[in-house]
């Protein structure tokens, strides 16, 4: 691999070093520190004063799959703004000449005068912003620099805007740290803007009599949040102007609680004119649950399987569509293969697991073997896990429930759990289309019906798998059965039970797909009234509570939308929010397209009315943070915070959160621990390792997020376990908020303790300076000036044949189009697609 560089920096004009009154700025300079949001990417060649803005930090680049063809490839892309060195090499795969590794390669991007803004992601409503932007010199000479500090309405500067612009001289290869406090006041995105330049009317001796001008510019973005617990409440109905029900108009109040933090809600109203609109417009973040474990990866897998399968099966699959679904699908398969275990099963938590699970292992099969039909999915993957799961079927036709089941199965006695496992083995495998022995069939069949009295969950799951076997006079026995017992409210029909909200929609889901299944016009009736209840339990972002039944949820909802699904839609939508009325029309065409409207005023009232053909999917989701919420009794939670230094308490500390299950079981489900960490912290990653590596933690996973720490838990019993981590300090922060402390039960999140935390207040130091820089490999060369040319960044991939053309390493090679998945953090360029060439890329 070959990486050419070009220069793209450029000196501004000599400058004459004389005193002066005042220093004006240009109109660019003045237009970029009062624009709160300047653009992203900067004009590669500056301005005639050599002014560079900088905006563009990313953590990660480069992470492309491209085919290359003729033997020589080439890529272009700009440089990201970061001073510091990109190291990258190339990974290469054929068929005949096997996989090639190049060596590393350095990139340095590099100023020789430059800021840098060292701001946290985000802070909380009222605390204070330390702001340190250090100036850095690595000229052979002093600059006499003014430093500029611009920023948007959310943030204010307490000592006033007077001291936003300060002069100081940076001796020779040195840098300096200023120091700027803001404070936040207005929640949301807010910009904070810098330009330090040379300052011609210093009135000191700085530097020599004749400098070029020189400039840097650096936007950061801090996003302001609201102290307190985050709540939200969604809303969810369908209107249709043909129906039965004669519903077509819906009316809701957007209330408030008087305990909420003060001006921390926030609400809009979401149309979509198609069942699974709110799905495809959130493919990618459909739970609000963490997702790190292997059922959790599966469960948003999954969802993209289902809206191929209903985009393909209606005609509306469009290209875009179907590439962002597929690139899911990809990502989601390379991951998932992370959880297997050698003798073909798969677990939450992969080799840390000592067996594989069988819940998770049907429902990988399932979502595998459908998804073949549109990417690449290796059969041997599938093969062994349909052998291991045959292999653990037992005397009596049960499935052994091997390892833990995060899933509950609904939370149902051992006994009725061994159907329901039964019966979601054989959906999933029935469903895959996987060709089963009618020994395997009538022995699990027999499984399925040997419990004479199964709860509302066993016989909800067990009348559709008995559907799927054949056994169609016992599905219709036990359907009947169940719509006996169903609940009936306002043309509504569901499930219920004393456990988790989650599982009436699991059940009501899967009564669903039966009655889909045994579509006489009646079932179809009841089927109705289900989607209604159903939608009405969505979430905001399109999936439901937890993992498992958003996957039930949305494959039922699919096969019912295939079902009754029409191609004709012509709505005129009528929105009312208090004296303000908007009319949205939707119709064939863009029926697949999600419609917002921000609701600007709170409290309010929203009216909905609908006219025409069809029918459309209203929602309204209000957010709003409180003081305190209810907790559970089934956990216990305490929190405590040790410094690590003596000299700076706020440098270093240790948090110690310690975690117990005193409820009605024996243990909890998977339960999972949020730690928000307060602003201006980021966690120790080794210290993080320690918990998985350290057996008595019971910690299996760890997860890192911006101000966030997840740790994923097995089960917790009633004995006390403690799970310390280092949190270090990156940014410093005034009059600190507590942080948030959440322990739940992934399955049931209801069912949740949370409380606060704080670390020791802070000091802000004085303005001091940054250890002298030397770096010998940097070399800063000023005679050669060369501001023609433009910046390329060409990557060059030389891919000549060997000598040897045909090695033939390895005759059952595929050549497959796989995304990859690329590290956690902001990528900093957007997943690129290229076409292969025409001419054979094996080589």
């Amino acid at each position: 691999m070959k990486i050419i560089m070009k220069p793209c920096l450029q000196d501004g004009p000599l400058m004459i070093h004389e005193p002066a009154e005042s220093s004006n700025l240009d109109s660019r300079a003045a237009e970029f520190l009062s624009n709160s949001m300047p653009e992203s990417y900067y004009n590669i060649n500056a301005d005639s004063y050599g002014s560079h803005l900088r905006s563009f930090f990313p953590e990660t680049w480069l992470w492309e799959l491209v085919p290359i063809g003729q033997h020589h490839t080439k890529i272009s892309r700009d440089l990201p703004h970061t001073i510091t060195n990109w190291v990258t090499n190339t990974l290469c795969i054929s068929q005949k000449l096997g996989v090639g590794i190049s060596r590393p390669t350095e990139i340095t991007v590099f100023l020789p005068f430059f800021v840098e803004v060292v701001s946290p992601p985000s802070i909380k409503r009222y605390e204070y912003l330390h702001l340190d932007v250090i100036l850095y010199n690595y000229l052979n000479h002093s600059l006499p620099v003014r430093v500029t500090l611009g920023f948007s309405d959310g943030l204010i500067m307490p000592e006033g805007t007077e001291k936003r612009s300060q002069v100081h001289c940076i001796s020779a290869r040195e840098s300096k740290t200023v120091l700027f406090t803001l404070q936040g006041l207005i929640f949301g995105k807010s910009s904070i803007n810098v330009m330090a330049e040379i300052e011609s009317s210093y009135p000191e001796e700085c530097g020599p009599e004749v400098i070029i001008n020189r400039r840097d510019m650096v936007a950061k973005e801090v996003v302001i949040e609201a102290e307190g617990h985050p709540v939200t409440i969604t809303k969810s109905v369908i209107l249709c102007t043909n129906d039965t029900t004669q519903i077509n108009n819906i009316s809701w109040p957007l209330e408030l609680p008087t305990d909420m933090i003060e001006n921390s809600a926030k609400a809009k109203l979401v149309i979509n004119g198609d069942l699974l609109g709110p799905t495809i417009h959130n493919l990618e973040k459909l739970l609000v649950v963490p997702t790190g474990c292997g059922e959790q990866i599966m469960a948003t897998l999954a969802p993209n399987l289902f809206i191929l399968q209903y985009l393909k099966a209606t005609g509306s699959l469009t290209p875009s569509l179907q590439q962002r679904a597929r690139r899911n699908l990809k990502i989601g398969y390379q991951r998932i293969l992370d959880y297997v275990h050698n003798d073909g099963s798969f677990s939450a938590f992969g080799y840390h697991d000592q067996s594989g699970s069988t819940f998770l292992t049907a429902f990988v099969v399932k979502v595998l073997q459908q998804s073949k039909e549109y990417v690449y999915i290796d059969q041997n993957v599938i093969n062994n896990a349909v052998r291991w799961i045959i292999n653990n079927q037992l005397e009596n036709g049960c499935f052994a429930t091997i390892s833990h089941v995060f899933h509950d199965m609904g939370g149902t006695l051992t006994e009725n759990s061994t159907a329901a496992l039964t019966s979601y083995v054989i959906i999933s495998l029935l469903e895959s289309g996987i060709e089963l022995s009618e020994k395997v069939k009538t022995n699990a069949k027999y499984c399925i019906r040997g419990h004479f009295s199964p709860d509302k969950y066993t016989l909800a799951i067990s009348t559709y798998a008995l559907s799927l076997i054949g056994w169609e006079s016992e599905a219709k026995r036990c359907l009947s059965k169940l719509l006996q017992v169903a609940t009936q409210q306002d043309n509504l029909v569901w499930w219920s039970s004393s456990g988790a909200a989650s599982t009436n929609i699991e059940m009501t889901a899967y009564v669903l797909m039966s009655l889909v299944y045994q579509n006489s016009t009646e079932n179809l009736i009841y089927a109705n009234a289900a989607v209604r209840w159903l939608t009405s339990q969505r979430g905001g972002h399109g999936g439901f509570i937890s993992t498992q039944d958003t996957v039930v949820a949305l494959d039922a909802i699919t096969k019912y939308a295939l079902l009754v699904h029409s191609s004709t839609t012509d709505l005129h939508v009528t929105v009312a929010l208090g004296q303000e009325e908007n009319e949205i029309i939707i119709k064939s065409k863009d029926r697949l397209k999600t419609k917002e409207q921000i609701v600007k005023k709170l409290p309010n009232k929203v009216d909905v009315t609908i006219e025409g053909k069809g029918c459309v999917l209203i929602q309204s989701n209000l957010d709003y943070n409180l003081e305190s919420v209810a907790n559970s009794e089934a956990f216990k939670l305490a929190v405590d915070v040790d410094s690590v230094s003596s000299s700076d308490q706020c440098s270093m500390a240790v948090v110690s959160a310690c975690v117990s299950y005193v409820g009605n079981a024996i243990h909890s489900n998977m339960a999972i621990l949020e730690i928000t960490l307060p602003s201006g912290y980021e966690p120790d990653r080794a210290s993080l390792f320690r918990l998985v590596e350290e057996n008595q933690s019971k910690v299996k996973k760890f997860e890192e997020s911006i101000n966030r720490v997840v740790l994923y838990f097995t089960e917790i019993d009633n004995e006390p376990i403690c799970v310390p981590f280092t949190i270090v300090e990156h940014s410093r922060i005034g009059s600190r908020m507590d942080a948030n402390v959440k322990l739940y039960d992934y399955y049931n999140p209801d069912i949740q303790v949370t409380m606060r935390y704080n670390v020791s207040t802070c000091i802000p130091k004085e303005v001091v300076a940054i250890p002298t820089l030397s770096d010998s490999r940097i070399m800063i060369d000023e005679t050669k000036e060369d501001s023609s040319e433009l910046i390329e960044n060409i990557i060059e991939v030389n891919t000549q044949k060997s000598e040897e053309s045909d090695l033939g390493l390895n005759p059952d090679f595929v050549d497959v189009d796989i995304d990859l998945a690329v590290p956690d953090g902001w990528e900093a360029n957007a997943p690129v697609y290229v076409k292969p060439p025409n001419e054979n890329i094996n080589d």
